[in-house]
């Protein structure tokens, strides 16, 4: 919360020394991502006591700052896990009339404190991004040039993959072929160690083996949480 306030000394590099190596993360910051990610644990711990206390007023107005820190962040990652906490958190509850009638006040709330504060920042030339820029924009075009390069290391090797960790070392010569073959994509670093999706870096890097390994992760937690759905409301009481 006090980064996004930026009320702390922009000279504090040593705080968060593991980001120094990277510019945009030197500094009192965490990276974007990752704070939206620990304010995402505090969302959503403080609005499971909200329903398990029939929405008491004091765990909802606690939610709200956070959930308009990670609405401010432009951290795509960031929002659309928040939606999702959001979503998960109604399909679970038995209260779900209550639940809408308490949380969305919350958010429209949160958003509406993102986006003056994003406003005021943007009056004062911080440099800061408009609001849902990101989301706007997308950055959806370098997207697809990892993921068609990933997909097309895949493909190279499907059986076991490039190895783990190993997508830095061959993700230049697959992104050459895929601008040969579409030269509108956007060209990425030459050393990329993230695929952006975690399915098809599994594929990529483990081959068969390893994507089967992932997809059978995901189906574990979906069904764990059918299972809770379909249950009495185990997760609040």
């Amino acid at each position: 919360l006090l980064q996004t306030f930026q009320v702390l000394p922009e000279d504090q590099q040593s705080m968060f020394a593991i980001w120094s190596y990277m510019p945009r993360f030197v500094g009192p910051l965490l990276q974007p991502n990752f704070a939206s990610l620990m304010l995402s644990i505090v969302v959503v711990s403080l609005l499971i006591q909200a329903v398990r206390t029939s929405f008491q007023k004091v765990w909802l107005m606690a939610s709200v700052l956070p959930c308009a820190v990670i609405i401010a962040s432009n951290s795509r990652s960031g929002i659309l896990l928040l939606v999702l906490i959001l979503l998960a958190l109604f399909c679970l509850t038995k209260e779900r009339k209550n639940y809408l009638l308490h949380v969305v006040p919350m958010v429209l709330a949160s958003i509406a404190i993102a986006l003056l504060w994003n406003l005021s920042l943007q009056d004062m030339g911080t440099g800061e991004l408009a609001l849902a820029s990101r989301i706007a924009e997308g950055g959806f075009s370098d997207r697809l040039t990892i993921w068609q390069s990933s997909i097309q290391l895949f493909l190279e090797h499907p059986w076991f993959g490039i190895g783990y960790g190993n997508l830095a070392s061959y993700y230049a010569l697959a992104q050459g072929d895929v601008l040969a073959a579409d030269p509108n994509l956007y060209e990425m670093d030459a050393v990329t160690y993230w695929s952006h999706n975690v399915v098809l870096q599994f594929f990529a890097e483990g081959g068969v083996l390893g994507g089967i390994a992932i997809l059978v992760l995901f189906f574990a937690v979906a069904r764990k949480l059918w299972q809770l759905m379909q249950a009495e409301d185990v997760v609040f009481h």
